[in-house]
């Protein structure tokens, strides 16, 4: 899988976190099975969201928002996290054999490009 996808994320008095399947997981019979847990059915979340990256007014609001991205996979975050004030997101999705990008609107701002 191609995993080519960099930025640089700059911001003053905001905080940042990042939640990923992407180096805690095993593979079983072909199939890929992350370490992070949906609450709801007790075992491994089941979609195509590879990172989660949140900004936030603060570090434990990114890290938890980060992390129910991870569960909750990209659509449901992003509707999640557009409800949020002063919180964006940068998500890194599995798209067959490669990777791409999305975020919310506001995360652009943060981009060093």
């Amino acid at each position: 899988m191609n995993t080519e996808i960099e930025d640089i994320v700059t911001g003053k008095k905001v905080a940042i976190a990042t939640s990923g399947s992407y180096r805690q997981f095993y593979e079983e019979n072909g199939k890929r099975y992350s370490h992070t847990i949906d609450p709801h059915t007790g075992y491994p979340v089941s979609h195509n969201l590879l990172s989660a990256t949140v900004i936030a007014p603060t570090g434990a609001e990114a890290d938890a928002l980060a992390t129910a991205c991870m569960v909750l996979g990209v659509k449901d975050a992003m509707e999640m996290i557009n409800k949020l004030p002063n919180t964006e997101a940068y998500f890194i999705v599995a798209d067959e054999s490669k990777t791409k990008e999305v975020m919310t609107e506001g995360m652009k701002k943060f981009l060093v490009r």
